[in-house]
């Protein structure tokens, strides 16, 4: 029986079935992936994940199937299953033939529901932004920039919002006596100081995206931990009562998480960073930065505030949920409820879209509302 797939390939890129059937994945070991489609007239590649259901959550497992496994396998080049399906070995071979003259990759998920249920649900959020952060993992496979263009459509022909990052995020930092770590599965821990003005940096550009991990992005100015470190910083820079080097001893530092970290001349090169934990140390030193540059009370860019260090745990090559234990393990100094450490795993946003979808009654402290 011809199934979706293929039927879907043939209709939107004008295949014949022979070649549709060719180019779709069957028997296991997709890795995230149903099928997928070049087309050097535009020279744009099509990767899609195929569901004959109306519930975009039937996708979590995909999305999760090819940011653990799917994209490293495909895009990564270091590990190769040997077992993998046919049609993703026909991938492979038609990438190494044509990586220099691709210049988009569509990721496109196609099911029988409205792509508005996938836009509106936090799971399906929290996966894409995830996997608009392999851009420069595939880019390095090209070595060109690429458009990376992540969409959900319905069998129906309709479209919802296109995803297109329109950059991968690179940073030059200087890192201080760095240590590299191996973890179990090949995770790496990188221990060292890092400039708070170059994470300040980071942060001004990326906003959120920079936070979205941290379960304490939200608090405001006025918590114990960031009064302690906006007094801190009042001590170094305006009262120079304190050496900038004692920063260093007297706070937590930041962990992040990074797609790679690598060497470059003498500095080293920090690929889509995202914070798990220091969160305040940053936001409230920003605070500070625009504060002091609103008022006389220091230079535009006092000397002292570029020679604030922070030390700064980073992990690479590491899964989603080894990252999700990171955080939880990084952020129990202050009293947080227990379910606040865990606010962005895609096991609550699951509970999340279930109540929504189910009409579940929630509390809160002052009234009781309805879930529609």
């Amino acid at each position: 029986m011809i199934t979706f797939a293929p039927l879907y390939l043939a209709h939107e890129h004008g295949l014949d079935m022979e070649r549709a059937l060719m180019q779709t994945t069957f028997g296991g070991n997709d890795y995230g992936f149903d099928a997928f489609y070049f087309n050097p007239a535009n020279r744009n590649l099509y990767l899609y994940q195929f569901k004959w259901t109306e519930d975009a959550s039937a996708f979590k497992d995909s999305y999760r199937r090819m940011l653990d496994a799917g994209i490293q396998r495909i895009f990564g080049g270091k590990s190769q299953d040997q077992n993998q399906n046919q049609a993703l070995l026909q991938l492979k071979s038609c990438l190494l033939e044509n990586r220099t003259i691709i210049d988009g990759v569509f990721v496109r998920f196609v099911f029988r529901g409205d792509p508005r249920e996938a836009e509106n649900s936090n799971a399906i959020k929290s996966l894409q932004e995830e996997l608009e952060a392999q851009k420069g993992l595939i880019e390095n496979f090209f070595g060109h920039s690429i458009n990376l263009v992540i969409e959900h459509r319905s069998a129906r022909g309709h479209v919802g919002a296109i995803s297109a990052p329109a950059k991968t995020h690179r940073y030059t930092i200087d890192l201080a006596d760095p240590v590299q770590k191996k973890g179990p599965e090949s995770q790496l821990l990188h221990v060292a100081s890092v400039k708070l003005y170059q994470l300040n940096r980071m942060f001004e550009e990326m906003g959120q995206r920079f936070l979205d991990r941290n379960i304490r992005s939200g608090l405001t100015g006025d918590e114990a931990p960031n009064r302690a470190i906006t007094r801190a910083l009042r001590e170094i820079v305006i009262e120079e009562k304190a050496d900038p080097a004692v920063f260093l001893f007297n706070h937590n530092g930041v962990t992040l998480s990074a797609q790679n970290l690598r060497p470059n001349n003498g500095t080293f090169e920090i690929t889509e960073p995202r914070i798990l934990n220091g969160a305040q140390t940053v936001t409230t030193f920003n605070r500070f930065l625009k504060k002091i540059h609103r008022t006389s009370q220091a230079r535009p860019e006092p000397i002292t505030l570029r020679s604030h260090r922070s030390s700064m745990p980073d992990l690479t090559n590491a899964t989603d949920d080894f990252i999700i234990s990171v955080t939880v393990n990084n952020n129990r100094q202050n009293p947080v409820k227990p379910w606040a450490l865990r606010a962005n795993d895609s096991y609550n946003f699951n509970w999340q879209t279930s109540f929504r979808m189910n009409s579940i009654f929630t509390m809160n402290a002052n009234r009781m509302r309805f879930i529609t």
